[in-house]
């Protein structure tokens, strides 16, 4: 579409939650690559007329309409419907190398304040917050829409996929090392498997169960621990005393680098495993694994 690409995650048989999943992974992926593989390779000491923008946003069902033009077999499938203008208006106003998503994607599947933040624009010597799509939409009877847009911290979030746990430094300047963490979904505990989960990858049922197995690279000073610590983001965990946040540690044997703990998966939003090792000396090594809940 002009000089940009709209792409469609989604279908009659897929859960919306994975489709803005997969959206969300695509986009940041898509920067991180850009700017880790693409920047470097092309040598240029000056990139600021060089970048990429994307605009991400959720349309259900009802609020998209579909149509096929052209002739049978050479036709050309179109998207229409309010989310999808707002989708271009989002990669417009994205800013080089940022992605920006809107309001219905936040909310249909809660996604943590802590991963996105309000575009500041300078205007009349002053950096003030819009907060808003512009131009701002009316209803039928002319009132404004406010429809709300927010710059995705990419970064933060690539940390929370295997990525974080396989190129971590290549996109930060921390100097912990992660941990390899897998994960394995099962029925209740100790119950049936239902399958491998990849971190960040797609949404899990409630009341389901998931095993973490976590890889200590190396043995630290002991005495050490290893602690599994459960962050909640969202509407439903905000209703609980601390977010029902918890955490539990084990004991670091020298004989052994591999520990496993279990967790029942209880609140609807994006949450976090943050699996640390630590010493007297502080933090050894650190992994935020990421496990959204439908």
């Amino acid at each position: 579409m002009g000089d940009a690409v709209m792409a469609f995650f989604g279908g009659k048989n897929i859960n919306t939650f994975n489709a803005i999943i997969d959206g969300i992974n695509c986009s940041s992926v898509i920067n991180a690559f850009y700017q880790t593989i693409i920047i470097p390779k092309l040598g240029y000491e000056d990139t600021t007329n060089e970048g990429i923008r994307i605009g991400l946003d959720y349309g259900s069902k009802d609020s998209v309409h579909w149509s096929s033009y052209g002739y049978p077999g050479a036709n050309e499938v179109t998207a229409t419907g309010f989310n999808i203008d707002v989708a271009s208006k989002l990669q417009n106003s994205a800013g080089k190398n940022n992605i920006m998503i809107g309001q219905k994607l936040k909310e249909h599947i809660d996604f943590p304040d802590e991963l996105l933040s309000i575009k500041k624009v300078k205007r009349d010597g002053q950096e003030i917050e819009e907060p808003y799509i512009k131009p701002n939409y009316t209803d039928v009877k002319g009132n404004s829409i406010n429809y709300k847009k927010y710059l995705l911290n990419w970064k933060d979030f690539l940390f929370t996929t295997n990525i974080g746990q396989l190129e971590r430094t290549k996109l930060t300047d921390k100097n912990i090392s992660p941990i390899r963490v897998s994960a394995e979904l099962y029925e209740s505990f100790n119950g049936i498997k239902i399958c491998d989960y990849q971190p960040s990858s797609n949404v899990n049922p409630k009341s389901k169960w998931l095993k973490f197995t976590a890889r200590i690279p190396c043995i630290p000073q002991l005495p050490a621990t290893i602690e599994f610590k459960v962050e909640n983001h969202g509407i439903e965990a905000s209703k609980q005393s601390n977010f029902g946040n918890h955490y539990k540690a084990y004991n670091i044997n020298s004989e052994k680098n591999m520990y496993t703990h279990w967790e029942t998966l209880s609140y609807h939003g994006f949450h976090y495993m943050i699996v640390t090792v630590k010493n007297q000396r502080g933090i050894q090594f650190q992994t935020n694994f990421g496990v959204f809940i439908e």
